[in-house]
């Protein structure tokens, strides 16, 4: 914080509030932020258009992804088109989506942490979820691993590089890396990806959902000024 305060050249506002936020404690800023990568709602642009639907939007909401995975879902068996696919398994979407309806997994924190598992906002948004796979049946069947030894083979990534899936969560391009989708067979794939905002409801984002690298200066350099100036340039 001195080091900004007393360079004019730089301004702190340069970086959105949101982005300097994790480096803040106590009124001092001991950081910046380097690189941030966003969770978003990755789709098949191909899949969306065939089914007649608008493309995701900001203004969606939890249940506009629902209506949407529905309309994509057709099909049986190793042919079956998945409305909705967890990319690497459910747990990160559940937590996301725990969110959306207002819930909390726990309360307190340190010593005073305690499990809120049967609050009615989690348990409503428990439902939601597990309903995806077996009331509405717009994603795989639904599995996690309880115990250590617990496994089970997990399609996800398959079905998304395949085209059977209308949406999913990934950071970016992700899994088809500079954004050119590829089978799983590494041949180019027959379909496009778009990437919009996360569904969000009633609970915004959470610090899961962002995720940043920093740079630090360690408190014991004597180069405190050629640090910043090193900083500065990467930025």
């Amino acid at each position: 914080q001195p080091l900004f305060d007393a360079d004019a050249s730089f301004p702190q506002s340069d970086y959105a509030a949101a982005l300097l936020s994790p480096y803040q404690r106590n009124g001092g800023l001991f950081g910046l932020p380097y690189a941030a990568t966003l969770r978003t709602l990755n789709y098949n642009k191909t899949a969306f258009e065939a089914a007649g639907l608008q493309p995701p939007s900001d203004q969606w909401k939890p249940d506009d992804f629902l209506a949407a995975a529905q309309a994509l879902t057709k099909g049986d068996g190793d042919t079956r088109q998945y409305g909705y696919v967890p990319l690497g398994g459910g747990q990160q979407d559940m937590f996301f989506f725990i969110n959306q309806f207002g819930g909390q997994l726990v309360t307190g924190s340190g010593q005073d942490t305690r499990p809120n598992f049967s609050d009615p906002k989690v348990v409503q948004a428990l439902q939601w979820y597990i309903d995806l796979a077996v009331t509405h049946k717009v994603m795989p069947p639904l599995k996690f691993p309880y115990q250590r030894d617990d496994s089970f083979e997990d399609r996800s990534y398959e079905l998304v590089q395949s085209g059977r899936a209308g949406m999913w969560f990934d950071q970016g391009y992700g899994v088809f890396g500079g954004g050119v989708p590829t089978g799983p067979d590494g041949q180019p794939a027959n379909f496009e990806v778009g990437i919009a905002p996360l569904p969000i409801g009633s609970g915004g984002l959470r610090a899961g959902d962002v995720y940043l690298r920093g740079l630090h200066i360690s408190a014991q350099t004597e180069q405190q000024q050629a640090c910043w100036e090193w900083m500065k340039f990467l930025s």
